[in-house]
């Protein structure tokens, strides 16, 4: 029995001497064939993010959980954000490393120098050995800026006041949340972004700029308008906020082209006193559209007939967070306007065709109002109006095939037609003058020669009239037949 005891535990020191040995042939390899024993211990750590628009200021915490009204007093607006557009990146480094020796190292460099233990997201946990740590945010939406407490050095175990292990770890990073102003624009009135109008009427454009959470740290605001080489600018810049006017020089200043002017535009920039007014007329709820910049513009002759003509306006901004930035109108909120017109030949009814005899044919353009109609005047510009008078309307003339045309009419906001009515003023010579035409315009009523209009005059008919050279003719030859005939009776009588 005793001699069996001394081989079993022989046995058992060659296994233990065996296993020391691949171990240390294994560490000296840089592989590791058996997990250590006992396992070391993992303490979980979670990793908050903070985001609010200021005021935060790096405090001694204790790693413990913090309550949501304890979060909401870390900074201005403060809140606790989770979700995966925020990533923290943690590398297992060496016990002597500094935050300062890895502050300028890229993520790559890291990955090549030290252990990379993983990404969790905002509010994500991990379980993390003994050792020394460095975390990294390495992925954040573009209006978190300004970090603090990341990149920091996290040491485990950590300790509380008694000496005693901490179990688990909360960690507080932040960022100054930067809200980023939106633009919107609307044509004829809010909210609408589709409009018709005649070349040359003057309509008005609304930019609505939002204001953002955290404006009181913003140092500039400016508001960029240029228009479309189509659209001439007319000025009449207004601004209110929250319903009351703002004032030129005192909240903003004004640098913009000349009245008339194509393709024109301005910039608004708001003074300092004019940003402390935005910041402090904030709505709570966010309200949109309570900012209003509003200006006039028109179409001019260089439009083409049917053809939505976009417009957008920009701003240009800069937090003190920040670099200045520039944002513009979302493409599906860019305001669209459009003029139309439309063609016509002059026919004979006899065959439908043009002809010679109808080239003296003059028109004007009306359309109906309450209480009758105005006639169309437009100037060499192109530019339309509407007025009472008939004498001081355009005349529309025949072009050497019979042919003329109107262009910039408006129509409908939506595409839809709009009426007028052409009046003859001057009728071809033989022929009836014809009823007035009523015609749409609408957005392909111009583009191509199937939509020509006929516009049809009749000849008058080849009747004699009373008392003319045909009655004459036959008045002279009945009296010269019954004289005749009274020569022949005498004769006859006589013989």
């Amino acid at each position: 029995m005793k001699r069996l005891k001394k081989t079993v535990g022989f046995l058992l020191t060659l296994v233990l001497l065996f296993i020391g040995a691949v171990n240390i042939y294994a560490e000296d390899a840089g592989i590791m064939c058996w997990p250590p024993w006992p396992p070391e211990p993992e303490t979980p750590v979670t990793i908050h993010k903070i985001v609010g628009t200021g005021g935060f200021t790096l405090r001694d915490h204790d790693g413990s959980q913090l309550d949501a009204n304890t979060i909401k007093d870390l900074g201005n607006n403060a809140y606790e954000y989770a979700g995966p557009e925020v990533i923290f990146t943690i590398w297992k480094v060496k016990a002597d490393t500094t935050l300062e020796s890895l502050k300028d190292k890229s993520d790559g460099q890291l990955n090549k120098e030290f252990s990379k233990i993983g990404d969790i997201p905002a509010g994500g946990t991990i379980n993390l050995t003994d050792g020394r740590y460095y975390i990294r945010e390495t992925k954040q939406p573009d209006t978190f800026v300004e970090q603090l407490g990341v990149p920091t050095i996290l040491d485990i175990p950590a300790l509380d006041d008694d000496g005693n292990r901490l179990t688990c770890i909360h960690i507080y990073p932040k960022n100054i949340l930067v809200d980023k102003p939106e633009i919107d624009k609307d044509v004829r009135e809010k909210d609408n972004d589709y409009a018709g109008f005649d070349i040359g009427e003057e309509f008005s454009y609304f930019i609505y700029p939002t204001v953002p959470v955290g404006f009181e740290n913003y140092s500039k605001f400016e508001i960029k308008e240029e228009l479309d080489k189509r659209l001439d600018y007319m000025g009449a810049i207004s601004v209110s906020y929250n319903g009351v006017a703002l004032a030129l020089d005192d909240d903003y200043t004004v640098s913009e082209s000349e009245i008339g002017a194509a393709g024109g535009g301005f910039t608004l920039a708001f003074t300092e006193a004019g940003l402390a007014k935005l910041a402090k007329g904030r709505p709570a709820d966010g309200a949109r559209k309570y900012l209003e910049i509003r200006f006039n513009a028109r179409i001019n002759n260089t439009a083409e007939m049917g053809t939505e003509i976009e417009n957008n306006a920009k701003i240009n901004y800069k937090h003190k967070f920040t670099k200045e930035k520039e944002t513009d109108v979302p493409k599906p909120k860019r305001p669209k306007v459009h003029t139309g017109g439309r063609k016509f030949i002059k026919v004979d009814a006899a065959d439908n065709k043009y002809n010679p005899l109808l080239k003296d044919a003059e028109f004007v353009v009306k359309k109906q109002v309450e209480g009758g109609f105005l006639y169309m005047k437009q100037d060499e510009m192109g530019r339309i109006s509407w007025i009472q008078d008939i004498n001081e309307a355009t005349i529309l003339r025949l072009d050497d095939q019979g042919k003329f045309e109107v262009r910039g009419l408006a129509y409908g906001d939506k595409g839809q037609a709009f009426e007028y009515w052409l009046e003859e003023i001057k009728t071809p010579e033989g022929y009836i003058k014809m009823k007035d035409l009523k015609f749409e315009v609408k957005q392909d009523s111009y583009d191509c020669e199937t939509k020509l209009i006929k516009v049809v005059n009749v000849k008058k008919p080849r009747i004699p009239q009373t008392g003319g050279i045909g009655s004459l003719v036959f008045s002279v030859t009945g009296l010269g037949l019954m004289g005749a005939a009274v020569l022949v009776l005498r004769k006859k009588g006589r013989s």
